[in-house]
C-alpha cells in the first residue's frame, strides 16, 4: 500500500509540534473570547453557550424586566400623587383667598351687580374645577377609578344645567320659593287655641320637612303669659312629628314685656324672632303686638304679629341667603360621585 505524498509525516517532534500549534489556536480563541466579553459585556452570544447557567439567566431577566415595570408604575404614581398634592394645596388656598375677601366691610357693587368678592370666587371657582379635572398622560388624576373621565362638569354646565338637568343658577330662585311657601309663612303654622278660660297662640312646624324655617326654642317674660306645662327646656312640644311653641295667655301682658322664637334657617344658622306688647299707641311697628282689651284679643293681636314677622323675614335677604346656601349644599351632594350626605 502506498502512503499519500499529502499526508503529514510521523517524524520525531512532530507529535508535539501539533500539540502546541492546537494550544495556541485555543488560546486566540479564549482571548477572542474574552475580548468579545470585555467589550459587549455578555459571556455568550447566545443563552446555549450559557450552558446550565441559561436557567439562571432567564430568571434574572425576567425578574429585573418585572422590577423595571414596577418601578414606572411607581415614577407614574408619584407623579400623579405630586399633581394631586399641588392641586388640593391651591384648593386650599383659594379657599383661604375667598375667605379673606369677605373679611373687609365695604360693599361697592360693580356694573353688572356684583361685588368684587363675588367676582373673585367665581373665577376661582372655574380654576377650582380646572384644577380637578387634571389630565395626566390620559388620565384624570382625580377621578378614582373611572380615570379615563371628567371627575367634574364643566362650570357653565353646572351653573346653567344642560338640557336634562338644571344648574345651580336655575336650582336656587327655585329653592327660594319652595323655603317661603305659597303663604310666605316658611311651612310655619300659626294658630290658636281656647279651652277653659286660656287663650293659646300655637306655632308649629314638621320636624321631617327639609324645606323652610325649624321652630327650636321659645322664651317670656310676660306677666299673665306662661308656657304649657307639657313644654321642654327649650319651650317647645314634640310630639307626632311636629315641633310646636304654644304661650297661653290667661290675662293681659305689661307694656314692654314681650317673648322671642328661635328658629332655624333652611341653611341650619339660628335666628331669633323677638315680640313686644305695646299699647294702642305703638300699635303696627315690626316685631311688637297690641295689648288688647281681654287675653283672647291679645292673642290674636300676636299671631299677627308672628304671622307678619316671619313673612317680611322669609321675603328678606336673610333667609334668601340662606336658601341659596342650603340649595347650593344639597345642589353638590346630590350630584354624582359625592360622599356628601345629602342634609350636609
Amino acid at each position: 500500500m502506498a502512503i499519500s505524498p499529502y499526508a503529514s509525516p510521523f517524524a520525531a517532534g512532530s507529535l508535539a509540534a501539533r500539540r502546541s500549534g492546537d494550544l495556541f489556536v485555543g488560546l486566540r480563541r479564549e482571548l477572542d473570547a474574552l475580548q468579545r466579553q470585555l467589550a459587549t459585556g455578555q459571556r455568550s452570544e447566545t443563552f446555549g453557550g450559557l450552558g446550565f447557567e441559561r436557567r439562571a439567566s432567564l430568571d434574572i431577566r425576567g425578574k429585573l424586566s418585572a422590577i423595571d415595570g414596577y418601578m414606572a408604575t411607581v415614577k407614574d404614581a408619584q407623579f400623579r400623587v405630586t399633581l394631586m398634592t399641588l392641586g388640593l394645596s391651591r384648593l386650599t388656598a383659594m379657599g383661604g383667598d375667598t375667605k379673606a375677601d369677605l373679611l373687609p366691610p365695604g360693599f361697592d357693587l360693580g356694573a353688572d351687580g356684583r361685588t368684587t368678592p363675588q367676582k373673585n370666587a367665581e373665577e376661582r371657582l372655574k380654576l377650582a374645577i380646572d384644577v380637578l379635572n387634571t389630565d395626566a398622560n390620559g388620565r384624570y388624576v382625580f377621578a378614582g377609578r373611572a380615570s379615563d373621565k371628567r371627575p367634574v362638569v364643566d362650570y357653565k354646565t353646572m351653573m346653567d344645567g344642560d338640557g336634562l338637568r338644571l344648574g345651580l343658577k336655575a336650582m336656587i330662585p327655585e329653592r327660594v320659593a319652595s323655603d317661603r311657601a305659597i303663604d310666605g309663612l316658611g311651612h310655619v303654622t300659626v294658630g290658636s287655641a281656647s279651652a277653659a278660660g286660656v287663650e293659646s297662640l300655637t306655632v308649629t312646624t314638621a320636624d321631617a320637612a327639609r324645606l323652610g324655617l325649624k321652630i327650636v326654642g321659645l322664651t317670656e317674660t310676660m306677666t299673665n303669659v306662661g308656657l304649657p306645662g307639657s313644654a321642654n327646656a327649650q319651650g317647645v312640644t314634640s310630639a307626632a312629628g311636629t315641633t310646636t311653641a304654644a304661650l297661653d295667655f290667661t290675662g293681659l301682658p305689661l307694656a314692654g314685656e314681650g317673648f322671642q322664637i328661635e328658629v332655624k334657617l333652611p341653611d341650619g344658622t339660628a335666628r331669633s324672632l323677638s315680640f313686644t306688647a305695646v299699647t294702642a299707641p305703638g300699635a303696627g311697628l315690626p316685631g311688637t303686638f297690641e295689648i288688647g282689651v281681654d287675653a283672647a284679643a291679645t292673642r290674636d293681636n300676636a299671631m299677627a304679629a308672628v304671622a307678619a314677622s316671619i313673612t317680611a323675614h322669609m321675603a328678606g335677604d336673610d333667609a334668601k341667603t340662606s336658601s341659596a346656601i342650603a340649595a347650593a349644599q344639597e345642589f353638590f351632594a346630590q350630584s354624582p360621585g359625592s360622599q356628601l350626605p345629602a342634609g350636609a
